[in-house]
């Protein structure tokens, strides 16, 4: 529902206010990825201060919810370097 409702919209409007050419898509996909990390992640990072029992939530979803967007934003972007250089090598010169 909140994917429905919130995600997509802001997704296809990003996407289509930020980005031109043929690259809309691959960042709209990004962001429809960070969109379902954030939603995955946003009971924990919501939570009130600390717990008394440490092992409930053992780990640092901040950090840790922060080093996957790293992760997702790079992975995109050197695809997209990629698929830029790529085609400049491919057209005839002339």
């Amino acid at each position: 529902m909140l994917h429905d409702v919130v995600i997509a919209p802001v997704v296809l409007l990003v996407g289509l206010a930020l980005v031109r050419g043929g690259v809309r898509g691959p960042v709209r996909a990004a962001l429809l990825v960070a969109g379902a990390l954030t939603t995955v992640a946003l009971p924990v990072l919501l939570r009130p201060g600390r717990r008394a029992n440490s092992s409930v939530v053992p780990l640092d979803y901040p950090c840790n919810w922060l080093v996957m967007l790293v992760v997702v934003a790079s992975v995109r972007a050197v695809r997209l370097t990629v698929r830029m250089f790529g085609d400049r090598r491919r057209r005839p010169v002339g």
